[in-house]
């Protein structure tokens, strides 16, 4: 029988104990045996609610939420930013050269989410590896219920990218990355594209009449109208045809966006395009997009964008707030403290309270001590 919290005698909290580690990846163990539910997943997971941007500070519970995810739920997809070679993008001394000239990048950047995203579906729906034959793929598109140009679009794609659907997420982006560069040598002259070998630096060699010839064509390289075209159409037959059924939701998680896995500059102009991308594959009805921000770091993206028209609240409604209120925390902390003691030093059930001051400086309970002075 479970003992009242206060009445254990001779409870030590012993050196080298602990309730659980800062990090998520870290405290499967803790995270997993004393999971506390405060309705926040209940949203996350929750299709029919468009929340889906966890935001908190540091420790508030964003990596376990999606941890909590992969581990109860099926059909979840996960995509590590670190693993994606964004760091090709802020590093390619051609794509600087470019941006600087003034070419927006922006249209490039959300076709690399969806592009990103629209691939691993697919992979991982039909279990494509370097082994498969994709004409069972193109098979399955043709038969699709969609009007000709647009299915005729969507294989395109398929054909061009569908060999390289296996291979992981970083040499896709690296060779999205690498089709552009060579867009852009395509799209201007020479001995200009040979300036922008040496990146921003070679600007100063550029007449204005050069500058504008580059964001001109570059401008046309970058917004290509037939790729994305063709990519939205794969986007419209899997929306009607495959990511249907309610019954059956796929999620895809990315965490760690606030880790240094790009340059900061580069860095906003991402989340923001990633964030116009959840939007655009909204189409698709059983596919929800989870990621996690910290609170600073969100202050610090609409701070840095000063794009014209934009409007920070449109996004506010995918915001899905840490908050906890004291007894979850209490609820948390003694779940955890009871695990501790259960596997090393009791089968009795122990409470937070019993191994914290019952009162501080004569007053405040220690546990009110202890939550008052976190966040």
């Amino acid at each position: 029988m479970a003992t009242s919290p206060g009445t254990h005698e001779n409870i030590v909290f012993r050196k080298g104990y602990k309730i659980g580690e800062p990090a998520a990846e870290a405290d499967i163990d803790f995270l997993r045996s004393c999971f506390v539910n405060n309705g926040i997943v209940s949203i996350a997971v929750d299709i029919h609610m468009k929340q889906c941007v966890l935001l908190g500070r540091t420790g508030s519970g964003k990596s376990a939420i999606i941890q909590h995810i992969i581990d109860t739920k099926n059909n979840v997809i996960t995509i590590n930013p670190e693993n994606l070679a964004l760091t090709n993008i802020s590093n390619s001394s051609v794509l600087n050269f470019f941006e600087a000239a003034g070419v927006q990048m922006d249209s490039f950047y959300k076709l690399l989410w969806k592009h990103i995203f629209t691939t691993e579906l697919i992979k991982v729906k039909y279990n494509i590896n370097a082994g498969n034959d994709l004409s069972r793929l193109r098979q399955m598109f043709s038969g699709f219920s969609k009007n000709y140009n647009t299915k005729k679009a969507a294989l395109d794609y398929i054909n061009e990218w569908g060999d390289r659907f296996w291979i992981d997420e970083e040499h896709r982006t690296t060779q999205l990355t690498q089709t552009l560069e060579k867009k852009l040598e395509a799209n201007v002259d020479a001995s200009v594209y040979g300036k922008a070998k040496l990146g921003v630096k070679g600007l100063r060699d550029l007449t204005e009449e050069e500058k504008q010839d580059i964001v001109h064509h570059g401008q046309t390289a970058i917004v290509d109208r037939v790729q994305m075209a063709s990519l939205d159409n794969v986007i419209n037959v899997l929306s009607e045809n495959v990511f249907n059924d309610k019954n059956n939701i796929w999620y895809i998680c990315i965490d760690s966006l606030d880790y240094d896995w790009a340059d900061d500059k580069i860095r906003f102009k991402l989340i923001k395009a990633l964030f116009e991308t959840i939007k655009s594959l909204q189409c698709m009805s059983n596919v929800k997009i989870i990621i996690t921000m910290r609170l600073d770091l969100i202050e610090s993206l609409f701070d840095s964008i000063t794009s014209p028209g934009f409007q920070s609240e449109k996004f506010s409604g995918y915001f899905l707030p840490m908050k906890w209120t004291k007894k979850e925390l209490t609820d948390l902390l003694s779940k955890r403290v009871d695990y501790l003691f259960e596997h090393r030093y009791t089968n009795k059930s122990v409470h937070i309270n019993d191994v914290i001051a019952k009162k501080v400086n004569g007053k405040q309970s220690g546990i009110d001590y202890i939550l008052d002075r976190t966040f």
